[in-house]
């Protein structure tokens, strides 16, 4: 006989076959037929397929995990493993038996700012592995708003001769503006000066750019001034940095020409004021030199005696010589 499983579902079919001849007894058989389920492959699934985090610098992440599903024939007795490429990732569930969870953990020490990416990867035997990109955002640590002039402060001397009221009486200077502004909001800034002797040129900017100032000194006695410049966030009112401007007004006695003469032919005679001032009302070339005395005998009408000017003849430079 055949048997026709077309239509059987799954399950045990029995049947009686009979054999009969004449005068005897009846003989039978009894065919028993198992249909059993088709076979069902083994698979293998990992989800979600995408893990991400994120961390601020010098903090902890969060752990992380994914589901292992195992389906098909022996799917609860079937070995799975996890592996990780780098090393930022620990693999804290890497293995099971059957469905189950591959988890890990993220290690940020030493992760400067930016973008970490690592791949799990879970294998199984006999199906094709099934992989989690993991995703570990480092953000930098909020910077607090702060400003700050660069540098805090400068001290200015003004040079002025016994008698005369020539000085430098108006003196530009500047300063560069620094800090950080509050997150998203503006980096401008305003300066204020304190009392009538500093006059701010721009009261207002951004972080990064100069605060310009100028400086008065006419009428100023001998003494030190001291002022300063505030200079205010604007987002921030409460942050401030203020630069200490210092003036010095020094009488400086001039010197006889003769005394002049002996400083070029031999050093020596002049302080350091009155070879800065000789120089600053001369060639400027930041020494006291011929050119600096010539200047200052033509400009005073000073005349010189003929031993003097014997004297500077002698002497072996190359500047001109009267």
């Amino acid at each position: 006989w055949s048997r026709n499983t077309a239509g059987l579902a799954v399950g045990t079919y029995v049947d009686t076959i009979t054999v009969s001849a004449g005068g005897v007894a009846s003989q039978r058989v009894i065919d028993t037929l198992q249909i059993t389920a088709a076979p069902v492959a083994l698979t293998l699934s990992v989800s979600p397929g995408n893990r991400s985090a994120t961390a601020q610098i010098g903090t902890s992440a969060p752990s992380d995990n994914a589901v292992v599903t195992l389906a098909g024939d022996n799917a609860s007795s079937t070995n799975w493993w996890a592996t990780k490429k780098k090393s930022w990732t620990t693999l804290t569930t890497g293995s099971g038996t059957g469905s189950g969870t591959v988890t890990w953990s993220r290690n940020t020490a030493g992760l400067a700012a930016g973008t970490y990416v690592d791949t799990i990867t879970v294998s199984a035997g006999g199906v094709a592995s099934r992989t989690v990109l993991d995703t570990l955002q480092i953000t930098a640590a909020p910077v607090a708003p702060s400003i700050d002039v660069k540098p805090k402060g400068r001290k200015v001397r003004e040079l002025r001769a016994t008698g005369s009221a020539h000085s430098f009486e108006v003196s530009r200077d500047s300063v560069i503006v620094d800090g950080n502004a509050p997150a998203g909001l503006s980096s401008a800034w305003t300066a204020t000066a304190s009392g009538s002797r500093l006059g701010v040129l721009t009261s207002s900017g951004l972080l990064g750019g100069y605060l310009v100032w100028q400086r008065q000194a006419a009428g100023a006695a001998p003494g030190l001034y001291i002022d300063s410049v505030t200079v205010r966030l604007a987002s921030a009112t409460e942050l401030t940095a203020v630069f200490v401007d210092t003036l010095e007004v020094v009488v400086v006695d001039l010197p006889s020409a003769g005394v002049a003469v002996d400083e070029l032919v031999r050093g020596g005679r002049l302080t350091a004021d009155q070879r800065q001032l000789l120089d600053r009302d001369g060639n400027r070339n930041g020494v006291f030199d011929l050119g600096d005395f010539l200047a200052w005998v033509d400009r005073n009408g000073i005349r010189l005696s003929p031993l003097e000017v014997a004297r500077l003849q002698a002497i072996p430079m190359t500047q001109p010589k009267p």
